[in-house]
C-alpha cells in the first residue's frame, strides 16, 4: 500500500516540477545577494550586540533593531556575564542605523525605569514613527519538565525551556 502511494504520489509531482522547471528560464532576473561584513558599521568599543530577535525598517529608510539583553552566555561572551575585564558592554535592547550602516542612537532595556521584556521578540515603526515591541517575560525559577524526545527512538532533546508569561506589546516614540 505504502509503495502505491508512493507511485501515485510521484507520478504527480513529476509532472508538476518540470513545468516549474520550464517556467523559469536561463533568462529570468533572479536576484543575487553578497554579504557586506562591514554593514552594519563595528560599533565603538566595549559594545557588543546581543542576540537579535527582530527587525524593522522606519519610513526614512533606517533600521531600527532589538536585542535581547538576556541571551549572553559564558561560552562566548564570558565578561558581558560575570562583569569582569574591559570588554564587552551589550547595547541597548535598541539600536538604530541609518541605511549607510552608521551607528544613529540607541535606547531602551531593563535599566529604563519601566518593566521591559526580558525576551523581546518583534519590533515595527507605524506611519506615525511610533515604535512598537512585542515580548514577554520568562517565567523565573520553573523547571522544564522531562525532557521531549526526537520520533523512533531519538535522543532527547533536553528540558523544555520555561514558558514565557506575561506577554505584551509596548508603544515609544522613536526615541524611547
Amino acid at each position: 500500500m505504502r509503495d502505491r502511494r508512493r507511485g501515485i504520489v510521484g507520478a504527480v509531482a513529476a509532472p508538476l516540477l518540470v513545468g516549474l522547471s520550464a517556467a523559469c528560464g536561463p533568462g529570468d532576473n533572479v536576484p543575487t545577494f553578497e554579504v557586506d561584513a562591514f554593514w552594519p558599521m563595528p560599533l565603538e568599543y566595549p559594545n557588543i550586540l546581543g542576540p537579535v530577535s527582530g527587525v524593522t525598517v522606519a519610513d526614512d529608510g533606517n533600521i531600527l533593531i532589538v536585542t535581547r539583553q538576556d541571551g549572553f552566555s559564558n561560552a562566548n561572551e564570558v565578561n558581558v556575564v560575570t562583569e569582569t575585564g574591559d570588554c564587552c558592554r551589550p547595547t541597548a535592547a535598541v539600536v538604530e542605523y541609518a541605511p549607510d550602516g552608521s551607528h544613529v542612537r540607541e535606547w531602551g532595556g531593563p535599566d529604563m525605569g519601566y518593566p521591559w521584556p526580558n525576551r523581546p521578540h518583534a519590533i515595527a515603526v507605524d506611519g506615525d514613527g511610533n515604535v512598537w515591541i512585542g515580548g514577554g517575560v520568562a517565567a523565573a525559577g520553573r523547571g522544564g519538565g522531562r525532557g521531549r524526545f526526537g520520533g523512533r527512538g531519538g535522543a532527547a532533546a533536553g528540558p523544555r525551556p520555561p514558558p514565557t508569561v506575561d506577554s505584551h506589546i509596548l508603544k515609544f516614540s522613536r526615541t524611547g
